[in-house]
C-alpha cells in the first residue's frame, strides 16, 4: 500500500513526539507505560495554540491509537 507524503510526514512527526514522550518519562523516573503516554498527549493537547492544527490531528491520532490497543 502507497502512502501520500503528507500522511508519511505526520506519521514519522507522531512517532518523533511518542518517542520523545517516552525519552522524557524515563529521565522523569516514570514508567513509560501506554497511560503515561496519552496521559502527556492530553496534557500537551490541552495548552491552546501550543500546537498547529495539523499537529493537533496526528496528536489526537496518537492518542486513538495507543487507547484502541489497550485491552
Amino acid at each position: 500500500m502507497k502512502y501520500s507524503d503528507t500522511f508519511m510526514r505526520q506519521h514519522e512527526e507522531m512517532c518523533q513526539v511518542v518517542g520523545n514522550i517516552v525519552f522524557a518519562l524515563a529521565e522523569a523516573g516514570h514508567d513509560s507505560h501506554r497511560e503515561n503516554i496519552v496521559a502527556v498527549l492530553r496534557n500537551e493537547l490541552a495548552d491552546p495554540g501550543k500546537w498547529e492544527p495539523d499537529q493537533v490531528l496526528y496528536l489526537q491520532l496518537a492518542i486513538d491509537l495507543l487507547n484502541a490497543r489497550q485491552g
